[in-house]
């Protein structure tokens, strides 16, 4: 990417690839947040970023990035939508087996997708499918999709 077009530094929550287990919110350590409360962060963060990016794209931002940046900025605009899924399906997974949506009055996590998230039949069944695969049987799928390499 074009120096001119590099963002600044991210001022979410990261990993440390040095210390097992090490997430940092700043200057708050895991030992004094929960993973939970990080990845609900997370999510708030990346809702605003996504409809900021929505409200740019529907001013016609796109037509303004040079073109010689504009495969790059587009394919990592992809692999983060890919990584968002796997995101997405992997949570779907954990809420299915949590129990929680039948406690919420929810018949099925089939019914919750389309209701809640407003997937067809087809997309709900789909994205179940696909969190029962990753679950079961196949892990190290699971990882790779998350880290952006599926």
């Amino acid at each position: 990417m074009s120096s001119s077009l590099q963002p600044p530094p991210p001022s979410r929550p990261s990993s440390d690839a040095g210390s097992a287990g090490s997430v940092s919110a700043g200057s708050v350590s895991a030992s004094s947040v929960s993973a939970g409360v990080v990845m609900a962060g997370l999510v708030a963060q990346l809702g605003q970023v996504v409809g900021q990016l929505a409200e740019l794209t529907a001013e016609g931002a796109w037509s303004q990035v040079p073109a010689a940046a504009l495969p790059e900025l587009v394919a990592a605009v992809h692999v983060a939508l890919d990584r968002g899924e796997a995101l997405a399906t992997v949570a779907t997974g954990v809420l299915e087996g949590s129990g929680v949506l039948a406690v919420e009055g929810f018949v099925s996590a089939k019914r919750w997708l389309q209701t809640v998230c407003g997937h067809s039949a087809g997309q709900a069944g789909a994205v179940l499918g696909r969190a029962r695969d990753l679950r079961g049987d196949f892990p190290a799928t699971e990882q790779a999709w998350l880290g952006g390499s599926v």
